[in-house]
């Protein structure tokens, strides 16, 4: 609410203590003939307006955190509440660029050069540390941006990328890249001792103070049949994206089939922890839950228990109720969801550590137009009274024989289903020549060829 209503950043990200501030600019590159000068000229335009826009959004969202709004007349504010202690990331989106890119280096993907030496516009093509010394800045370009996003395509993936990224680009290395991408391909073949992707784990640099990625990361790494075989595998996984979107758009147009009155602030809670999911636990997720619902027979009954395996992280309970046809389905629905919030608090009665437990309900049977209901409850204020209501309604549950006794069983979900050993990723064919002769980057002393 700056004057009659100025737009802070082009796309604002809230997640959990992350905030990632986007700003997108579309500059046409106008080609005169004269490389340095066209290229200056561009920059200013697209990086540094940019820069500057990006940290001024920063400023203002730090110390104006309730003066932002949805509308330029300031009348519908943010219903998001910012984090109290925000983890800032900054990204600049530049349209317009990729197509001269590939024209000056003739070939390859159009995304910008990275090399952390580079000042200013002073390399054509090339971005360093834009926003030195105030903190990293991201620059993606049309290329970059796709490659990213279709790849690290939650909200996990993707923050967690960009803080490994930040804390890579400040630890003091000297740090030159192919492009984005290639970034990416590195992350994504190295892993830390925790089975983390990040950069340059356990590899000795041998005294090393310039670390160079170049073509041949990505290529290897989306290439590999490893990675092939990860995409068809994580294509179950989008039903838990489409269960988010859905849930959401019905909360943000009020057009739930039974509001439970809660406001979008305390809904969003629900949907947050559905987005903290990453791809590969929502391939777990989804295919635990598809399967239970297509192995209960219609007119069957059933419950599911999903115990975490990070302390923390949410329980799930999945129920399964038959829905008779001509019966009264709005009885049906209440009943459904009185059974899911009642196993859901039960599952606190049994695992005193469960703070976030979610319910998932549907119809048995493979019927078409499913519908489900969903049920949060957030147990870290749990009462005395919460706890009695609970114990009764599973002394209820065991009487009317609604609650069987569990089998327990667990399994082991890997990130690449056929590869559960480190990816071991090769350069592509088309690297030869001198290059693949080359003492590794890495510093084990050995030739490219036969080491990364």
């Amino acid at each position: 609410d700056k004057g009659p209503g100025q737009e802070v950043c082009d796309l604002l990200v809230v997640f959990e203590n992350h905030v990632i501030v986007f700003s997108d600019k579309n500059c046409a590159y106008v080609n005169t003939g004269n490389l340095q000068k066209d290229w200056n000229r561009w920059y200013r335009k697209a990086i540094d307006a940019s820069v500057k826009q990006i940290f001024g959004a920063e400023r203002w969202i730090r110390n104006y955190p309730n003066r932002l709004f949805l509308d330029q007349a300031c009348k519908v504010p943010c219903p998001i509440p910012l984090p109290a202690e925000p983890i800032f990331h900054r990204i600049i989106v530049t349209h317009g660029i990729a197509e001269p890119c590939r024209k000056f280096f003739n070939g390859g993907t159009g995304s910008l050069l990275f090399d952390s030496e580079c000042i200013s516009s002073e390399i054509p093509f090339t971005v360093g540390q834009v926003g030195a010394p105030r903190g990293v800045v991201h620059v993606l370009d049309d290329s970059s941006l796709n490659i990213v996003l279709q790849t690290l395509d939650t909200a996990p993936d993707f923050i967690e990328y960009l803080v490994r990224k930040e804390r890579f680009l400040t630890s003091g290395l000297s740090i030159a890249s192919a492009g984005e991408e290639e970034f990416l391909g590195h992350y994504l073949e190295f892993q830390d001792d925790t089975g983390e992707h990040d950069f340059l784990i356990n590899v000795d640099l041998g005294g090393a103070d310039r670390v160079v990625f170049d073509e041949g990361f990505w290529h290897g790494f989306s290439q590999h049949k490893s990675r092939r075989i990860q995409i068809e595998a994580n294509r179950i996984s989008y039903f838990w994206d489409s269960l988010i979107e859905k849930i959401t758009r019905h909360i943000v147009e009020g057009t739930e089939y039974a509001s439970s009155g809660a406001d979008l602030v305390t809904q969003e809670r629900l949907l947050r922890l559905l987005a903290k999911e990453n791809r590969t636990k929502r391939r777990f997720l989804s295919d635990l839950f598809l399967q239970f619902v297509k192995k209960v027979p219609k007119g069957f009954r059933s419950t599911r228990r999903v115990l975490p395996a990070i302390p923390g992280d949410p329980f799930y309970v999945f129920f399964v109720l038959p829905y008779r046809e001509g019966s009264d389905y709005d009885k049906y629905r209440f009943i459904r969801r009185e059974f899911l919030a009642s196993y859901c608090a039960i599952i606190k009665l049994d695992y005193p550590q469960a703070y976030d437990i979610i319910g998932i309900a549907t119809e048995s049977g493979l019927a078409d137009g499913r519908s489900e209901d969903l049920v949060y409850i957030d147990t870290r204020n749990w009462t005395a009274k919460n706890r009695k209501r609970a114990q009764e309604d599973k002394e209820f549950l065991v009487a009317k024989g609604f609650l069987a006794r569990q089998h327990r069983f667990s399994s082991t979900l890997y990130e690449y289903p056929e590869t559960p050993a480190r990816l071991k990723l090769q350069l592509p064919d088309y690297s030869k020549g001198r290059e693949r002769n080359a003492r590794c980057f890495c510093g084990s002393g050995r030739k490219a060829k036969k080491c990364h």
